[in-house]
């Protein structure tokens, strides 16, 4: 006896996630909702969700950044780390190291910006690459030289940093805001809200964070954007 569906079978959709973005190699990858709280609802450590150990810290509990459980809309109610934009970092010493062609992406909100450049995500020399937000409060990078983008602050953005000498690309939710020669700077070692010494401190929200070996081919690329949507309702 064969059985009949009286409903249309209802399509599983698959949860997307950076780990699995396709054709490239995930070095590291941060998110919100794995991180180490130190007993007080801050991050005392921020593991590398890829298995390669890259895992994140900070050891001075006022330098936390807090953890949030629910970010709002922004994020379509995902965990966020919330930095305060006075000293709220995390970092690790030396490893990974990367030579050009890379790819840094964050997935953040900026808040406070104000008084000079503020980084989010970089290693740990003054010789980094660097995704920033500038002093006129608008998305920047560099890599030896700058080049500005076009996102402002108090938005939702997926950062995507693409850095190869002369042919450098950074976008932000998948449109191209700024392109062309930057340097040659690598990264030894990570830093999430701070440069490398704890200057230029970054104020906002941060969602997820990672660094790709290479450029995301347009398969990967199509993917972060399903990702963003799906997880982070940002389109």
């Amino acid at each position: 006896m064969a059985f009949s569906y009286p409903y249309p079978k209802l399509a599983i959709q698959k949860r997307h996630d950076l780990l699995e973005l396709p054709g490239v190699t995930v070095v590291a990858n941060y998110r919100a909702d794995n991180v180490t709280d130190d007993g007080g609802g801050n991050a005392s450590a921020w593991p590398d969700r890829t298995g390669n150990g890259y895992d994140l810290s900070q050891a001075t509990p006022a330098n936390r950044a807090a953890i949030i459980a629910d970010g709002g809309a922004d994020f379509k109610s995902r965990p966020i780390l919330r930095f305060d934009g006075v000293n709220d970092s995390v970092f690790r010493a030396t490893t990974p190291v990367l030579t050009q062609p890379f790819t840094q992406i964050v997935i953040a909100k900026a808040t406070l910006l104000s008084g000079g450049n503020k980084i989010v995500f970089t290693g740990r020399s003054a010789l980094n690459a660097d995704i920033f937000w500038n002093s006129s409060e608008v998305l920047a990078f560099n890599a030896g030289g700058n080049l500005t983008g076009t996102t402002g602050n108090d938005v939702s953005v997926v950062v995507e940093a693409f850095y190869n000498g002369a042919s450098c690309v950074l976008r932000g939710n998948g449109s191209i805001e700024a392109s062309g020669a930057l340097g040659a700077e690598g990264m030894n070692g990570v830093t999430v809200g701070t440069w490398y010494n704890g200057t230029a401190v970054w104020g906002g929200d941060l969602a997820e964070a990672a660094i790709v070996d290479g450029e995301l081919t347009a398969k990967a690329r199509t993917y972060l954007a399903h990702y963003a949507r799906q997880r982070y309702g940002i389109a």
